[in-house]
């Protein structure tokens, strides 16, 4: 066996997930081209994201970028920024009434590139999101971490294989939002 194996089609790479790190993407990353060139995900929109635009949201605290890699090589990354979820929808979440919007963490981008994909990456991504999440919610208030998924089955299916709940009418800015209710969530094995 030459290391690699078919994947949808691509040549994939296996991976050696205990000398996979964890690295947050720093606002001084610009001087140190630490982003990989060669990422290549299925959505290229998240690609350009990945390579172009999450410097710029990380420099102006708009999101933080966590990246998966292995030698130098980015598997997938995953950017979160702070949210809410409106008090007018907290009864279609089946959650007590609020007077005020619910704090929350947004997973804004999610991908693994596609050398990468099958293999784990994208759980070991939301984990990351998930340990944010509870962290955010023991110092500083967080009750869910929500998600507008892009308009794909098989992303909202590897999403509620997660742990989301898709909430049927729940609406914010015109996206369909899934939610896990930090509360009563664990990382996932």
């Amino acid at each position: 066996m030459d290391g690699t194996h078919r994947n949808n089609g691509h040549k994939s790479a296996l991976i050696d997930f205990p000398r996979v790190r964890l690295v947050m993407l720093e606002k001084s990353d610009a001087m140190n081209n630490v982003l990989d060139k060669s990422f290549d995900c299925s959505n290229p929109d998240y690609t350009k994201y990945l390579k172009f635009d999450s410097l710029y949201d990380t420099q102006e605290n708009l999101a933080r970028t966590y990246m998966l890699m292995l030698d130098g090589k980015v598997l997938g990354f995953v950017s979160l920024a702070m949210s809410y979820v409106r008090k007018d929808n907290t009864a279609k979440m089946k959650s007590k009434a609020s007077d005020y919007n619910i704090p929350c963490l947004l997973i804004s981008h999610l991908a693994v590139d596609r050398r990468y994909e099958r293999q784990g990456v994208g759980t070991a991504l939301v984990n990351v999101a998930i340990k944010k999440a509870i962290f955010a919610t023991r110092h500083f208030g967080c009750r869910y971490l929500i998600l507008h998924p892009e308009d794909d089955d098989g992303v909202r299916e590897f999403y509620k294989k997660c742990g989301f709940d898709h909430i049927e009418h729940l609406v914010e800015d015109n996206k369909e939002v899934f939610v896990m209710d930090i509360n009563t969530k664990s990382v996932i094995e």
